[in-house]
């Protein structure tokens, strides 16, 4: 319940999610870096790092946006660039995002349903295959090995039939004793 009531502020902005302002904090973590390890006074520097973020589109979250922002105001303040000529911020719509994610997701479950229907639709044809086959298998081996064993006693019982009529005709009996 404690979690529900907590709020996730980074630079005066409240973020509604958690990942949300885990982003956020990965994003102000660059920023630092950014800040560490180049020369930001530098305004060619300064242009540079600002031209990259924004063909990578490093920064989504209010707090990236506003670093863009600052660095983008400083840059024309310089006066040897001006606003006009750097390029746009980036704003991407979240809730768009997050359909586009849906969308992307609800495609690999229809995708899944389907190739179970496949599978399942398989195994009920092998079930088919394997009940209807004149083979023996897991299904009817019990009664097929059954009735081959009962033809093969009816068999040698006429065969013993058969050698019993013409030992009485021959008049030889089984006495070896």
């Amino acid at each position: 319940m404690m979690e529900e009531n907590k709020k996730y502020v980074l630079d005066g902005f409240e973020y509604e999610t958690k990942e949300d302002y885990e982003s956020a904090l990965n994003e102000q973590k660059g920023i630092q870096f950014l800040f560490k390890k180049y020369n930001m006074k530098d305004s060619k520097v300064a242009t540079t790092v600002y031209n990259n973020a924004i063909e990578k589109e490093l920064f989504k979250t209010q707090t990236g946006i506003s670093f863009m922002y600052e660095l983008r105001k400083k840059i024309s303040n310089t006066g040897k660039i001006e606003a006009e000529e750097l390029k746009t911020i980036k704003i991407k719509n979240v809730d768009k995002q997050k359909k586009e994610e849906v969308q992307k997701l609800s495609d690999k479950i229809k995708i899944s349903i389907g190739i179970n229907c496949i599978l399942a639709i398989v195994i009920v044809a092998m079930i088919i295959i394997a009940s209807t086959s004149g083979n023996a298998n897991i299904m009817n081996y019990e009664a097929k090995i059954q009735n081959k064993y009962s033809s093969w006693e009816s068999e040698l019982k006429e065969r013993e039939k058969a050698i019993k009529e013409k030992e009485a005709e021959l008049n030889i009996s089984n006495d070896n004793k």
